[in-house]
């Protein structure tokens, strides 16, 4: 189960993510976040990992895209940590090769 709590203001959006990324869930949060990236809001979007418990290949995979897309990944635990810094580094490398 994945809890998506959401913060909005006028200008920016944060969700923070409690639980599981995985399997359909991410299709849930692919929606949630698709209403914050397209126009008209077009707003900053922040996503908070600190609360996930564990996040699949299809998980990682979609917050890389929402990375790409501009959203900002925020994690202040070991491992969300890990994860915000190895789609950052993804993110270099594909910039650097392509």
């Amino acid at each position: 189960m994945l809890r998506i709590h959401i913060e909005e203001t006028c200008n920016c959006a944060a969700l923070r993510l409690e639980g599981r990324l995985a399997g359909a869930w991410v299709q849930e949060l692919e929606r949630c976040c698709q209403v914050f990236l397209r126009p008209p809001q077009n707003q900053a979007l922040v996503i908070e990992l600190d609360a996930l418990t564990f996040v699949d290949e299809e998980g990682k995979s979609l917050l890389r895209e929402m990375h790409e897309a501009g959203a900002t990944l925020v994690g202040r635990g070991a491992q969300c940590r890990y994860l915000v810094e190895q789609i950052q580094q993804q993110q270099q490398q594909q910039q650097r090769t392509g």
